[in-house]
């Protein structure tokens, strides 16, 4: 993965100067830019590496002794669960009734049938990069395979009770909380750092899920790079966030994608619908807006529904999210909320600060379609 290195030594006017410091956690890249003061930063840092271990530790479906497994495997009995686990269920039960379904929690066979059943580091060594990611357009249009696919639970069969703190799988309905829990856990700590800490400014990142607060410094808001998938290292231009566009989130085909055995090149976002790797035009999908969660997930069901369809879902569900999206005849497509023009909010072609999302190893890239 290409690496920008963020210097700490930079000045701000009001709040302290820039710090910037990054980990890896949940199998992606957490970084932190914070105006700051130096004991502020100090206290920040070894927090976020408390953090986003906890929350790896409660919600990985790769460890048997996460929170998440052991309510998978008590699958149709009721459980007792965390006052956490239950706050990300209830977010995934909202946006699995807000997007109709295409944003499911209940995508954990679907996944591991595929072949993601290791973390993605791990598949990435069983499955070989070598020829994996040739093509982009190979992860759309990839054959499907003969044997049936199970069916996904609907989101109704979450029974959640909040008084008894308790949550309730169907049969068979085994969760995947990855969808989702990144983007919940970049909101949790930053409201930390605002509230606990007193961070006057800040922008923290996980993989490609970001929330920012105040202004980092002389200009008045965060200038974001937005990859552009068909060009290598390059950016297609900025988004601009600020006042009521807080955060972004990106989702893609192309990140998080592998060869089968028999090389069918298949990737990471399940259709709900058919509990198999998505088919649509769109393969990478940016959206911005005031809560990270809702753009994560609203860039996954743009993603899996195609263009048309999940902006439309998105205006339905009284949204005013905006979103820009690769697709793969080589367009670029911009959905903009209803109101005031915001042109100025996505830049094409200018240099950013910050880059928005950066796929995790260098032969994902593409040729251009």
């Amino acid at each position: 993965m290409p690496r920008t290195e963020y210097r700490t030594e930079e000045t701000a006017p009001a709040g302290g100067r820039l710090h910037d410091f990054r980990f890896r956690a949940m199998n992606t890249t957490v970084y932190l830019r914070l105006r700051a003061s130096d004991g502020q930063a100090a206290k920040a840092k070894a927090a976020a590496a408390d953090w986003f271990r906890f929350v790896e530790q409660r919600f990985s479906r790769f460890r048997p002794d996460s929170e998440l497994c052991r309510l998978n495997r008590a699958e149709g009995r009721p459980m007792m669960v965390s006052d956490t686990m239950l706050e990300v269920l209830e977010l995934a039960a909202h946006y699995g009734r807000v997007t109709g379904g295409t944003f499911s929690p209940f995508v954990l066979d679907a996944l591991a049938r595929s072949g993601y059943d290791v973390s993605y580091e791990q598949l990435r060594e069983r499955s070989g990069e070598a020829g994996a990611h040739e093509d982009s357009r190979n992860a759309a249009a990839a054959p499907r395979t003969a044997d049936a696919a199970p069916s996904c639970s609907p989101i109704s069969a979450l029974r959640l009770d909040l008084g008894m703190k308790a949550a309730t799988l169907p049969p068979g309905g085994a969760l995947d909380l990855g969808g989702i829990v990144k983007s919940w856990a970049v909101e949790r700590f930053a409201d930390y750092l605002r509230r606990r800490l007193d961070i006057a400014a800040g922008l923290i990142k996980a993989g490609g899920d970001l929330t920012t607060w105040g202004s980092p410094g002389e200009q008045e808001h965060w200038s974001i790079g937005i990859e552009h998938p068909w060009e290598p290292d390059g950016n297609w231009g900025t988004l601009r966030l600020d006042g009521d566009y807080r955060a972004a989130a990106t989702s893609s085909v192309l990140g998080r994608s592998w060869s089968s055995p028999t090389g069918e090149t298949r990737h990471h976002l399940i259709d709900p619908a058919t509990m198999r790797a998505s088919r649509s035009d769109v393969a990478q999908c940016t959206v911005t807006g005031m809560a990270a969660t809702e753009c994560e997930v609203w860039a996954k069901v743009i993603c899996i529904v195609g263009w048309a369809e999940g902006t439309f879902r998105l205006r339905l569900a009284g949204s005013d999210c905006e979103a820009l999206a690769f697709t793969r005849d080589g367009r670029t497509r911009l959905s903009r909320a209803a109101g005031p023009a915001r042109e100025e909010r996505w830049q094409e072609a200018a240099a950013a600060e910050i880059p928005l999302t950066r796929f995790e190893h260098s032969n994902i890239r593409r040729n251009s379609p």
